[in-house]
C-alpha cells in the first residue's frame, strides 16, 4: 500500500534546481525531475484534491503524492533561466497560482528571464529501473464531464470516435521502448496513437513488448496480474469517474540475467510462435502499473464537481477489460 507522506524539507535553506524529466511519455504539460525518485508538475487544484482524497484501495495504483513545493523562475549570472524548487521559499516571493498561471509559468521559462513563482505538487516516480519501458494509455469510453465547454466536448467526442477509444475504450497516448538490439529508445506520441485501428493497436502493443530481439513475454503475466487487481478495485468504487485520466504501464528493459537468451526477430506477426519465446529461469521482471492524470476526475464529495454518479466507472472498466483481453490473447499466442 502506498501511503501519502509530507515532503521531507530537510535543510530549510536548501533549494533544488529542477531538471527536465526526459522520460515523459504524453501529457499536455512538462514534468520536471526533483530527485531520483520524485517528479513534479504544474499544480492543478482539482488533481491535488483527488490525490489527497483517494481511497486506500486506489492509492496502491497511483503515484505517491508527496505534497506541494514552491518554485521560482530564476536567471543565473550567465543568463541561463531555471526553475528553483524549495519547500520553504518565502510565500511573499512565490505566489500560489492555479492551472492557467502554472501553464503560463511553464511557457515563460522558454522565452523570458522574469522571476516568477508557482506551487507544484510532487509525485513519486517509478522504482528505479535500469532501462525504463513506458506506455501511456487513456482508458474510458466517450463519456465526458458536463463542466467541459461544449466545443471542447465536441472535439473530444470526435477524437474518440476516430480512434480506438470508441471501439476498445482506450488509446495509446505515448510510448517509450528500449531496443536491446540498438541500445536506443523507440518513442511514439499521442498522434501516433490516435491514428491506430484496433488491429494497429494490437500491433503497437506488440511493439511495446518487443525489445528488438524478442517479445518480452516474461512481463506479460505480472502486467496482466496488476491490471486485473486494478480492475477489481475500480469495480468496487462507486461515484468515481476518471475522465481524461491515463494509465501508465512500466517494465524494465534490462532483462534479469537468468532470463537472457538469444532469439530470432519477429518481423511479421509478433503474436506468432509466442510460446516458443517464453524465457526460462527464475528472474522476476520489474513491472509497474499506475493511474495518473486526475485533473478531470470527479467523485461524490468533490468540491469541484457537484454532480454525483452512481456505480463504478463503466467506461474505464470497458477499456481495462479490453486491454486485459488483448494481453491474454498475446500470452496465448493468438
Amino acid at each position: 500500500m502506498v501511503v501519502q507522506n509530507k515532503l521531507d524539507t530537510g535543510d530549510p535553506r536548501k533549494a533544488v534546481l529542477l531538471e527536465p524529466f526526459v522520460h515523459q511519455v504524453g501529457g499536455h504539460m512538462s514534468m520536471m525531475k526533483y530527485d531520483e525518485h520524485t517528479v513534479c508538475k504544474p499544480l492543478i487544484s482539482q488533481e491535488q484534491w483527488v490525490y489527497e482524497s483517494l481511497p486506500t484501495a486506489i492509492k496502491q495504483f497511483t503515484p505517491q503524492y508527496k505534497g506541494i513545493i514552491s518554485v521560482c523562475l530564476r536567471k543565473d549570472s550567465l543568463g541561463n533561466v531555471g526553475l528553483i524548487a524549495s519547500p520553504s521559499l518565502p510565500t511573499d516571493n512565490c505566489s500560489s497560482l492555479d492551472k492557467e498561471h502554472s501553464v503560463m509559468l511553464w511557457q515563460e521559462i522558454k522565452r523570458t528571464s522574469t522571476t516568477s513563482s508557482e506551487r507544484l505538487f510532487v509525485k513519486w516516480s517509478q522504482t528505479p529501473f535500469t532501462k525504463t519501458i513506458k506506455d501511456r494509455w487513456e482508458p474510458g469510453s466517450m463519456e465526458m464531464m458536463h463542466r467541459k465547454k461544449e466545443e471542447k466536448k465536441a472535439r473530444h467526442i470526435k477524437k474518440c470516435e476516430q480512434s480506438t477509444s470508441g471501439s476498445l475504450g482506450l488509446r495509446i497516448c505515448g510510448m517509450q521502448v528500449y531496443r536491446a538490439d540498438t541500445g536506443q529508445f523507440l518513442c511514439k506520441d499521442k498522434y501516433y496513437g490516435r491514428k491506430l485501428s484496433p488491429d494497429g493497436f494490437r500491433q503497437a502493443l506488440c511493439q511495446f513488448l518487443h525489445n528488438g530481439n524478442r517479445l518480452r513475454t516474461d512481463v506479460l503475466e505480472p502486467i496482466v496480474s496488476q491490471l486485473k487487481a486494478l480492475l477489481s478495485v475500480i469495480k468496487s468504487q462507486s461515484s468515481y469517474r476518471f475522465y481524461s485520466s491515463s494509465l501508465l504501464i512500466i517494465y524494465d528493459g534490462q532483462e534479469p540475467k537468468e532470463n537472457k537468451e538469444t532469439l530470432a526477430n519477429h518481423p511479421q506477426g509478433c503474436f506468432q510462435n509466442i510460446k516458443r519465446t517464453m524465457p526460462h529461469g527464475t528472474g522476476h521482471p520489474k513491472v509497474d502499473v499506475r493511474m495518473i492524470d486526475f485533473a478531470h476526475t470527479t467523485y461524490k464529495g468533490s468540491k469541484y464537481n457537484h454532480t454525483i454518479y452512481d456505480g463504478p466507472d463503466h467506461g474505464y472498466i470497458f477499456g481495462l477489460e479490453n486491454l486485459v483481453k488483448i494481453l491474454e490473447n498475446t500470452r496465448e499466442g493468438e
